[in-house]
């Protein structure tokens, strides 16, 4: 916190010197608008240092995570034709727009550039968690049926991974303390994205915390409170999956990102949709036995 505080310092030392070098020629009125943008600007070069603690993934370390270009969402793999995303992220496209509108970016690192390996794909249809309420924050989740299977997402094919796992026993892996990652671009925290897929570190901690840090949200037991008490949680997109291992290794899914302040100065708890069992329940009705997934018309 040492750091940060000597970043904010120098900030408002450079804020106050470019403010009494114009105070002479500059209107009430500029000086105003002069001192916001400073702030903007010194607020900014904040966020970029604070970045910098966010790690780089490398090629193949996640295979499954994708990118929606058009909602600059995130998204993951948990078949050849299932996405997983956040719901609100749905609510920033048109309301008539048609599901093949929207593509999915399969094995990119770069959000901006395409490379080879990867794979573009349209969407066939988009649905929503049924008990999906924004307002009381339940039930946050979409799925993304892809228009076909991949066909040359190279990264994928050379990972023994290829797609990202649901939890088998929850209660088991999900607890309190369990170290997680959460995995992006950083959308969500600033208007200047991370140009490739990093990772930050975080903790599944407890529903107090986020109630003391956004009093007055509606939090409840669908929602997972993940957290760095060092440093903010910078690589944060809509749709963005907080992941833990299993005991073979595996990454597991365990939320998709919600709501709240990430990439703050001051670190702050972000909140999760949680893959809980009635969303299993649900995913569930979207596929057949042993894995092969099926299309179920009241979804649709």
């Amino acid at each position: 916190m040492g750091r940060i505080s000597m970043f904010i310092l120098c900030g408002f030392i450079l804020i106050s010197i470019l403010f009494h070098g114009h105070a002479s020629t500059s209107s009430t009125q500029e000086k105003k608008d002069m001192i916001t943008s400073q702030k903007q600007q010194t607020l900014n070069y904040l966020k970029r240092l604070l970045r910098k603690r966010s790690v780089e993934t490398t090629t193949d370390e996640f295979p499954w995570h994708v990118f929606i270009p058009l909602l600059r969402c995130s998204g993951v793999l948990i078949h050849s034709r299932f996405v997983i995303t956040s719901a609100s992220c749905l609510s920033r496209s048109p309301s008539n727009l048609p599901p093949s509108a929207l593509l999915v970016r399969v094995g990119n690192h770069h959000f901006n550039l395409e490379a080879p390996g990867e794979d573009t794909i349209p969407v066939l249809h988009v649905l929503t968690f049924p008990n999906h309420n924004s307002k009381a924050s339940i039930g946050n989740i979409a799925v993304l049926y892809l228009a076909r299977e991949l066909i040359r997402a190279g990264i994928l094919r050379r990972s023994p991974d290829q797609f990202l796992r649901l939890p088998r026993g929850y209660g088991s892996l999900l607890k309190l303390g369990l170290k997680a990652k959460v995995v992006g671009w950083g959308h969500s925290g600033t208007a200047s994205p991370l140009s490739t897929l990093h990772y930050d570190s975080a903790t599944i901690s407890s529903l107090q915390l986020c109630n003391s840090s956004y009093k007055g949200e509606p939090l409840n037991g669908d929602l997972l409170c993940v957290h760095n008490a060092s440093s903010s949680l910078c690589s944060v997109d809509g749709g963005s999956p907080v992941i833990a291992q299993d005991e073979d290794g595996s990454w597991i899914l365990l939320g998709v990102f919600a709501w709240g302040k990430t990439c703050e100065v001051f670190p702050k708890p972000v909140i999760f949709t949680r893959i809980n069992p009635s969303v299993i329940r649900w995913l569930k009705k979207l596929f057949r036995v042993k894995g092969t997934f099926m299309i179920s018309c009241q979804f649709f």
